[in-house]
């Protein structure tokens, strides 16, 4: 039985093309309404079960619709990867979509935009809403010198994939090229919309985007579709399989995998015994509950008390508030000595977020760099846990990189300072820290940076350990 196994997953993994890994985690746009919730702390807890219950379904489907509580503070979500995302992508987009959201309350509806996935909240079902005031565009600056060609192709491929995408489940991809150009679109409908509602929407979509031509790139942002075009691809490859020519070479690739696998079961059953042996020991040392967590952590002296974070914060008042996520806030806070730190308040304490909490501990705490976030200690009771962090006075790149403002603060020698600083912050994550850490989450708003502009890369609750063989 065992051989089969090994087979059949020798079979998968050689016939599948490598596949680019790259969720698209960078805001494209956010909306915010105007009305304000009746009970904003009932409200922003609706939202974090309805987060809590829309995982699974994300995990499996890379969709899901959750309403959650009674009205007034009823709230309604929806969320949504594009079809070329693998699970694992569109997971990473998710975790880092959910966190944008709250960043709207008190207010009752917002929408989040990335190019890898889709997120909206309200306080009524609007799951069939094709349409929407706020649907907007998003233009390139750049355009395309040869005007005329480049239009002319532009608007072929807009027009195919607009056409392709309601009778193909809501969702396509083409390109073209001619006159030496090559354009690129991509159209998705969120999965609550049938072929009508699809269409209609895509068809008022691809008006928008042709009206930013010669633009190099174009984007519509709509409450019931999303679509692009561009010089450039940005898909993961999700149709390899939709071509006659790509499933010849599916069946040549089986041929040649069988021939493969024969002589790969042997040593592949040796391998996979060891690495299943090393992985179960690995989970029985880090699955601990909340209590062995605690407890590690006090062995090591990192423990705050309750009552310090309290004080340091002036009893976590919205002053002290300088930012929020979905499963929590962060606070700045100063300690009796005069140090300013930065502490992670975590609404949930499942076993889940237990073993996040446990994987950014055991990582943050092995690593020790100039452009790592320092780790100073934790708290936890019975209803929050609190991570304590070296507070940095510039926050994350984010906030000023995307502010039309603020960016000015960042000339080319900033820039390239904080480029050289986070490349010097992987490479010792890499290669040069006691153990190797692969981050899997780099992204501006994980780039913190203290009053000189020296980065420092924060938030490991994605990041995972490697034990090299």
């Amino acid at each position: 039985m065992a051989n089969v196994i090994v087979i059949v997953l020798c079979l998968i993994f050689s016939i599948l093309p490598a596949a680019i890994a790259n969720p698209r985690t960078e805001l494209v746009y956010k909306f915010c309404g105007v009305e304000q919730a009746d009970n904003v702390s009932e409200f922003n807890q609706n939202y974090a079960n309805a987060i809590v219950a829309m995982e699974p379904e994300i995990k499996s489907n890379k969709f899901s619709i959750y309403g959650e509580g009674l009205a007034p503070n009823r709230i309604f979500v929806l969320a949504q990867c594009m079809d070329d995302l693998s699970k694992e992508d569109c997971q990473i987009c998710f975790s880092a979509i959910k966190t944008q959201l709250p960043g709207c309350f008190p207010h009752i509806s917002g929408r989040v935009f990335f190019d890898g996935c889709f997120m909206r909240f309200e306080n009524y079902s609007f799951f069939y809403e094709s349409s929407s005031p706020h649907d907007v565009k998003r233009c390139s600056d750049a355009v395309n010198l040869k005007n005329d060609q480049f239009r002319d192709v532009a608007t072929k491929v807009v027009k195919d994939v607009v056409t392709m995408a309601p009778v193909h489940g809501g969702y396509a991809e083409g390109r073209r090229k001619t006159y030496g150009l090559s354009v690129y679109g991509m159209a998705i409908c969120w999965n609550t919309l049938d072929e009508k509602a699809c269409s209609d929407c895509l068809s008022n979509a691809s008006t928008a985007v042709l009206d930013c031509l010669p633009s190099i790139e174009a984007r519509s942002l709509s409450v019931g579709c999303y679509f692009r075009y561009s010089e450039f691809e940005s898909s993961n490859g999700s149709n390899f399989f939709n071509s006659k020519g790509a499933i010849f070479m599916y069946l040549v690739f089986i041929l040649v995998a069988v021939g493969v696998c024969i002589i790969a079961i042997l040593v592949g059953y040796i391998v996979g015994t060891t690495l299943h042996e090393k992985r179960v020991k690995h989970q029985t040392k880090h699955n601990g509950d909340s209590s062995d967590l605690e407890s590690s952590v006090m062995k090591r002296s990192l423990h705050f008390k309750y009552s310090t974070l309290e004080k340091s914060t002036d009893n976590f008042s919205e002053e002290r508030k300088i930012g929020q996520g979905g499963f929590g806030e962060v606070f700045k806070g100063t300690l009796p000595d005069g140090r300013e730190i930065a502490i992670k308040r975590m609404f949930l304490t499942t076993k889940i977020r237990n073993e996040e909490i446990s994987n950014e501990i055991d990582i943050i705490g092995q690593a020790q760099h100039q452009h790592l976030v320092r780790f100073l200690g934790c708290c936890f009771t019975a209803d929050d846990s609190f991570l304590v962090y070296e507070y940095l006075e510039n926050k994350s790149l984010d906030l000023i990189l995307f502010d039309p403002k603020k960016k000015k603060e960042l000339d080319w020698k900033k820039r390239l300072k904080i480029v050289e600083g986070t490349a010097e912050g992987l490479e010792y994550l890499h290669n040069d820290c006691q153990v190797r850490i692969i981050h899997r989450d780099i992204k501006p708003s994980n780039i913190l940076l203290d009053s000189k502009y020296r980065p420092k890369i924060a938030d490991f609750g994605l990041a995972r350990l490697v034990h090299l063989l």
